[in-house]
Order: structure tokens, then C-alpha cells, then sequence
């Protein structure tokens, strides 16, 4: 019976460990997802402006540029500051309004930047009718106006996902979700009356879900897309996830080796003490 309950506690605890990492990785993936989407048209929008001034645009100048916009964290840094707040505008019972135009008008200078590396220039009546166009109130009543009305068309169901979302997401549920884990290994300590043999049941679970996670995922993703071969099919990023994977993975193998260490230094103890009996 104890054995059939261990064994049970094991499968929650792998369940567990697969749920917190979702947790963990799903907004960032989805973060991940739309800045590689973003920066892909921005990739195109570049190398057609500077084939429009210059015929003769070099694979080299195209390669540099698609390293700079992919190494640029302003684009992700603005899309993880409004996710937030998008949702919580849909989420929420009060009426709450968002300000954009000062990344807006970041986004403009990183454009510019980019584009003089390559010896285009935006000239200052362009620069400032591009500032005008994403600094004008109405961009952001326009928006305001958008995300009003489509948190007012929002069936019922949808809000209470929403909800259910922020919840799931939010600090809470995940210290919840932490303790339900600490709980479950000490029901199986205890099962086993021991203080390190539960190591072996979270190595266990740590390395099947890490593996799972860290490699057979993104490389089943990574062959469907290949398999789909369709270049206006987003990539989804699971970088986020095969990061968890790993540090399960390591978990997993600290696990083991610590439960080994102590039972080898257990089963030696008594040896040696009754050896120094006279």
C-alpha cells in the first residue's frame, strides 16, 4: 500500500513539476513569440528601405542587420510592459487607460540608430513628422478608445479566463503551486521514513520532465515547422521552457548524486562504530 502511495505522490510530483513550469515560462514565451515576429517585419521593412536608396545591398550589410534587430531587448522590454497592462485593462472592472507615446518614441530613435550604421539618413523634417505622427494624443486616444471597446464586446466567459489567468500567473497561485510541491515530497519522506531517500522520487520526476521539457518539445516544434517549411508561419519560441527543462535536468542530477552520497555515508556509520566497540 505504502509503495502504491509513493508511487502516486511521484506522478502528482512529475504533474506538479510540468505545471510550474508552464506557469513559469508561458508569458515569456508568448513574449518571446511576438518579438521574434516584430522584429522579423522590422528586418524586412530595413532591408527594403536601404535596397529602395541602394540597389546594391550586400548579403554581409543584410546579415548585420538582422543580428542587430535580433540583439535589440527594446522591443521586448515595451511588449512585457503592456502585455501587463493590456490584460489587466481587460481583466479589470475599473476603466484604466495606458500611455504609449514615450516608447513610441524610443522605438523611433532605435530606428534611426540602426538605419545610420548602414549610411541611411533620416533627415530632421522626417524624424520630426515620424515623432508627430506617434507622439499626437491621438495615438494613444485611439488605442485607449480600441482596448475600451473590446474589453466592453468581451463575452462573460472571456473575462472570467481573463481572470482565471491573472490568477494563475500572479505570484500566489505559484507560491501555492511551490508549496503543494515541498508538501508532496514530504508525504513521500514520510512514506519512506527517511530523510534523503525522497531525493531519488524528485530525481526522477526532475529528469523526465526536464527531457520532456528541455529537448522533445522544442525539437518536435522545431521539425513541425521545418516539416510545414511556410515562411509567414511564426516560430514559437519555447526558449523559455527548455531553460526550465535544464534546470530541472540539474536538479534531477543533484538529486541522485546527494541521495547516493548520504547512503553511502548512512550505511558506513554503523560499521565503523562498531568497530571502535572494545
Amino acid at each position: 500500500m505504502k509503495k502504491f502511495l509513493r508511487g502516486l505522490l511521484t506522478i502528482a510530483l512529475t504533474f506538479l513539476l510540468i505545471a510550474l513550469g508552464i506557469v513559469l515560462s508561458f508569458k515569456t514565451m508568448l513574449i518571446n513569440t511576438a518579438d521574434q515576429m516584430i522584429k522579423r517585419e522590422m528586418t524586412h521593412q530595413f532591408i527594403n528601405t536601404m535596397q529602395e536608396q541602394n540597389s546594391e545591398v550586400d548579403e554581409e550589410a543584410i546579415q548585420k542587420i538582422k543580428e542587430t534587430i535580433e540583439k535589440n531587448e527594446t522591443i521586448q522590454d515595451i511588449m512585457n510592459t503592456y502585455f501587463d497592462q493590456v490584460i489587466e485593462i481587460l481583466g479589470s472592472e475599473e476603466e484604466l487607460k495606458i500611455n504609449i507615446t514615450e516608447d513610441l518614441n524610443t522605438l523611433v530613435d532605435e530606428g534611426e540608430k540602426i538605419l545610420k550604421e548602414y549610411g541611411i539618413t533620416i533627415t530632421p523634417a522626417e524624424k520630426e513628422e515620424l515623432l508627430d505622427m506617434v507622439s499626437m494624443e491621438e495615438v494613444n486616444t485611439l488605442l485607449n478608445e480600441t482596448l475600451a471597446e473590446a474589453k466592453q464586446n468581451l463575452p462573460e466567459q472571456i473575462k472570467e479566463e481573463i481572470k482565471i489567468y491573472q490568477f494563475v500567473m500572479g505570484p500566489t497561485f505559484k507560491v501555492m503551486l511551490c508549496g503543494v510541491i515541498l508538501l508532496d515530497l514530504l508525504f513521500i519522506a514520510l512514506l519512506k521514513k527517511s530523510a534523503y531517500k525522497w531525493l531519488s522520487n524528485l530525481g526522477g520526476s526532475s529528469l523526465i520532465v526536464g527531457l520532456f521539457i528541455g529537448f522533445v518539445i522544442p525539437l518536435s516544434i522545431d521539425k513541425l515547422l521545418k516539416t510545414l517549411d511556410n515562411e509567414n508561419l511564426f516560430a514559437f519560441n519555447t526558449e523559455a521552457l527548455a531553460n526550465y527543462g535544464y534546470v530541472l535536468i540539474g536538479i534531477g542530477i543533484v538529486a541522485y548524486v546527494l541521495e547516493f552520497t548520504l547512503k553511502k555515508t548512512t550505511e558506513k556509520k554503523p560499521i565503523e562504530t562498531q568497530k571502535e566497540q572494545p
